[in-house]
């Protein structure tokens, strides 16, 4: 998110913010792995690593209850944070960008 805004500020290229991005998707899909490589299936299922909720599922009297938020309120928080972030980087860099000019 910061390399697309650096770009469309010109703090830096475009194909430096794509190599950026492109570095940043692999440390990602890397560090899932890594944390997949140690996390036991126990823990991974309790708490549904890797999915769109932020649920827990606990033993209740009658099977598994399941607690949390669905994946509809999940992604809209998401895609809300995702834009939110992104207007405050806009401006920042903005008033950054304009300051070295």
């Amino acid at each position: 998110m910061i390399s697309f805004s650096a770009t469309l500020v010109s703090l830096i290229s475009f194909s430096r913010a794509a190599v950026y991005i492109v570095a940043q998707c692999l440390g990602g899909a890397l560090g899932a792995l890594a944390l997949k490589a140690v996390v036991s299936s126990t823990i991974e299922q309790t708490f549904l690593l890797g999915g769109y909720t932020l649920s827990v599922i606990a033993p209740g009297p009658n099977g598994p209850i399941v607690t949390g938020l669905a994946m509809g309120q999940t992604l809209g928080s998401r895609s809300y944070a995702l834009l939110c972030s992104f207007l405050l980087q806009y401006g920042l860099l903005s008033t950054i960008a304009k300051q070295r000019h």
